[in-house]
């Protein structure tokens, strides 16, 4: 059986695609705090991508044949703040990684960003231009130039506004509002910027599912629906059965958010379903999966000696 490693598989799209590939692939995890949501047989190290030395013995030690990238930073206002920190993790991390797999002869695939567009051409293709805004965007960016200078026959698979549910995980745009929605109270959701929402659990098989095809070069791997937050946030409402009129439109510039974000930054996929035959779900039935996924799990946690975890953390505003 091969081995397959996924870098940041404690965070949500990481412990996903362990789910998804498990009894497919051995399963190695690599992650800052040597934790995962996993399954007992996935094999969880303690490392960190800005360590070149650990990620070489550890692809080597470990006889990986393909690494899945998903270690990032990405709250996008915090990066603006702290530039040499994301610029570490987002672009020398990339590099090490991508030197690494090459070096060991694994398939990869890097996790990259809608955020590497400026917003003023959508819907964006693969073969547009990328022009960041913000801090964040553009350390994403350096780690994409990164990762085809190092190793062209990586897979560079752009995502968007992603989402889902992992028990104690950071909160996202979804879990989050679900949050305020179910509580009673009203929120306020910019109109002005747009993206495909992108269900984690979705988009995990579909990685899989390039790297079995040994897919390389540029893809946009995200929901195929390109909605702006507003009208996400209603159709979330709808699903949830929560009064839709605790939404509240505004303008982006009125949230003052410290970090520039692109206004439109639509991602095309037609090059995704014409290389898989396959197109992610659209939104509302992703937002039901999810909405079952839920009470099932707060089904098993109401079970006796059921224990859950928890996250009252605040999401990046509205970045998903």
């Amino acid at each position: 059986m091969k081995t397959l490693c996924v870098i940041g598989g404690a965070g949500l799209l990481g412990s996903k695609i362990l789910a998804a590939a498990r009894g497919h692939w051995r399963l190695v995890s690599l992650d800052r705090e040597g934790q995962c949501n996993a399954p007992p047989e996935v094999i969880c190290h303690r490392c960190d991508v800005t360590n070149d030395a650990d990620i070489h013995h550890i692809l080597n030690d470990e006889w990986v044949d393909a690494v899945i990238n998903c270690a990032a930073i990405t709250d996008v206002d915090w990066c603006e703040d702290h530039a040499d920190e994301a610029n570490l993790v987002n672009f020398i991390g990339a590099e090490n990684v991508a030197r690494a797999a090459r070096e060991s002869g694994s398939n990869l695939i890097f996790i990259s960003t809608d955020y590497v567009f400026d917003g003023r051409h959508a819907p964006y293709s693969e073969d547009d231009d990328p022009n960041p805004v913000s801090v964040y965007g553009r350390s994403k960016f350096m780690g994409e130039k990164a990762v085809r200078k190092l190793y062209p026959k990586a897979l560079i698979a752009r995502t968007a506004v992603l989402y889902g549910y992992i028990p104690g995980g950071r909160p996202n745009f979804v879990t989050w509002l679900i949050g305020e929605l179910e509580a009673g109270r009203s929120v306020r959701i910019v109109e002005d910027q747009w993206g495909n929402p992108t269900l984690a659990d979705d988009l995990a098989p579909l990685l899989l599912h390039l790297l079995s095809l040994g897919t390389g070069g540029v893809l946009h791997t995200c929901g195929p629906e390109i909605l702006n937050r507003y009208e996400f946030a209603r159709l979330i409402a709808s699903v949830w059965e929560c009064d839709p009129g605790a939404v509240e439109k505004i303008d982006a510039k009125l949230l003052n958010q410290k970090a520039p974000r692109p206004h439109d930054a639509g991602l095309r996929t037609e090059k995704m379903v014409r290389l898989t035959g396959r197109e992610l779900p659209p939104v509302r039935r992703s937002l039901i999966f999810l909405r079952e996924q839920l009470q099932h799990l707060r089904n098993e946690a109401r079970k006796p000696g059921a224990s859950t975890g928890s996250n009252e953390h605040q999401p990046d505003g509205i970045d998903g």
